[in-house]
């Protein structure tokens, strides 16, 4: 019995080591778990400063007027941008909860400062946008002035609009190969253990000509904002956590393990740990009978 004990511990163990080794799948270089302050866990500087009525209680940053939302340092720092060649490689990862359909825009993340004081440069992440319903991802180029524009985008669509009250997972992804940007988008229900919430989707677009928003040399530089963009509507709701990876997220499984490695989910536990147990039991009683 004390054998068959100790192999009972090393399945979990072993359980255990693969749900944080898939954690490690590519470097992270911003967390935010509102669970404690507004500071980062990982990202420096990892100071954040509380705008607005924004607060962090309950394990969630709150935000429900604008300008609320929560601004942390140098863009540069946490995205995974090539200076002048291309926006790189980035995944982005929230758990968030709607609590009304108050304003136009529910910004999740953005980058601003830059050149033009609306944000035309940088990246902006929606939980609602009313001209693409739905979450979506907009990717801005400035080329240094007010008019010409560049934007690169993915939306979920109007029939993946998100309910109030609920809690997502909402995550973005995109690659620039120097001549295409590849953006991916991943929406699932939190506790949705067999993915039927999953709502997936993908868009591949030309690259308008390079990252100036994040690697300006004139002085432009820019914050990163949770909760908020620069000038648009806050979400309105709370935002659990928040992730940056420093690779590109594809098809919908690879989504799928970045939700489980972000939020291990019990159940996944218990199938790994009971099935394995049961293995070990019946060979135990094979070799005693």
């Amino acid at each position: 019995m004390l054998v068959f004990q100790k192999k009972c511990l090393l399945v979990l163990s072993f359980v255990a080591v693969v749900l944080l080794a898939a954690q490690g799948y590519a470097a992270i270089t911003l967390e935010a778990n509102y669970n404690v302050d507004q500071n980062l866990n990982i990202g420096s500087p990892s100071g954040g400063t509380l705008l607005g009525t924004a607060n962090v209680s309950n394990g969630m940053l709150n935000t429900n007027a604008a300008p609320d939302g929560v601004i942390y340092g140098y863009t540069r720092n946490y995205l995974d941008i090539t200076d002048g060649v291309s926006w790189g490689n980035n995944t982005i990862v929230a758990v968030i909860t709607l609590d009304a359909d108050a304003y136009p825009y529910d910004n999740l993340l953005g980058s601003g400062g830059g050149y033009n004081p609306d944000n035309r440069d940088g990246i902006k992440f929606y939980a609602h946008v009313p001209t693409w319903p739905g979450p979506a991802l907009a990717l801005h180029n400035d080329d240094g002035g007010p008019i010409n524009i560049a934007m690169v985008g993915v939306n979920l669509g109007a029939q993946y609009q998100l309910s109030t009250g609920k809690e997502y997972f909402l995550a973005a992804s995109w690659r620039d190969d120097g001549a295409t940007i590849s953006m991916r988008m991943y929406l699932r229900e939190m506790g949705d253990i067999l993915g039927t919430s999953v709502k997936y989707t993908s868009n591949t677009q030309t690259d308008p000509g390079g990252p100036s928003g994040f690697v300006r040399l004139d002085g432009y530089d820019q914050s990163l904002y949770v909760g908020r963009s620069f000038s648009n509507d806050p979400i309105d709701g709370g935002v659990d956590m928040v992730r940056i990876y420093n690779n590109f997220t594809d098809t919908q499984n690879d989504f799928a393990a970045v939700y489980t490695s972000v939020i291990p989910e019990p159940a996944t536990l218990t199938v790994f740990a009971l099935g394995s147990i049961m293995y070990f039991s019946r060979r135990n009683r094979t070799r005693t009978e």
